[in-house]
């Protein structure tokens, strides 16, 4: 697969890294083992600036043709991601095959971005959908 942080547009944020895995684990441990088993369990973690300079996360799962089963993965863990970090989280789905006009919209309905390897074919969501509580 390509570099995760390529799916990230300049636009959107910058200073864009993976988080490593002595980082994820120092996340993942500030949750309940459920909550800390699933979201180890996340493909990538990517950390970034946006322009107005607030730090935030996303959770990116990566798929060959993307389905349901992506999509509410990525919500759920960018959630889990959100209440680790206390910050704003983006869940992206990455696929292989371009999707199918049934998961763009379910992509919409969950405030997931979706994104295509190999055009980098970006559907936004908003980073405000999973503000922490």
């Amino acid at each position: 697969m390509a570099q995760p942080r390529a799916f990230v547009r300049r636009k959107d944020m910058i200073g864009v890294r993976a988080v490593s895995s002595d980082e994820r684990y120092e996340l993942s441990a500030r949750l309940v083992e459920a909550e800390e088993s699933e979201l180890n369990l996340l493909d990538v973690i990517l950390e970034g600036t946006t322009h107005e300079g607030e730090h935030v996360y996303v959770a990116v799962e990566a798929s060959v043709t993307g389905d349901d089963h992506d999509i509410q993965r990525a919500h759920t863990r960018a959630l889990l991601l959100a209440k680790a970090t206390n910050s704003r989280v983006l869940p992206l789905v990455v696929c292989v095959e371009e999707p199918k006009q049934q998961l763009i919209e379910l992509a919409q309905q969950h405030q997931v971005a979706l994104a295509r390897k190999q055009r980098g074919v970006f559907l936004q969501a908003p980073l405000t959908s999973f503000n922490p509580t």
